[in-house]
């Protein structure tokens, strides 16, 4: 089930690109909170609430598209 759709390279290609912009996304953390070490609760506060607003956006999404149907 996991290769309809995309066939085998687009899944493959998928979860490459997904990987790339993961661990991009922890060194650049990373690196924000080692060079800003004195406002690392701030930078923590601001990555919370993007998650958060990315999270709640992404369910609200999937609300709207899927789930409301099956109602």
């Amino acid at each position: 089930m996991f290769n309809r759709g995309g066939g085998n390279l687009g899944l493959m290609l998928n979860l490459l690109a997904c990987s790339i912009v993961g661990v991009l996304t922890i060194v650049i953390y990373s690196v924000l909170i080692q060079l800003f070490a004195a406002a690392a609760m701030l930078i923590n506060i601001i990555v919370l609430v993007g998650v958060g607003t990315i999270s709640a956006g992404l369910v609200w999404h999937y609300y709207k598209t899927f789930w409301q149907q099956l109602d």
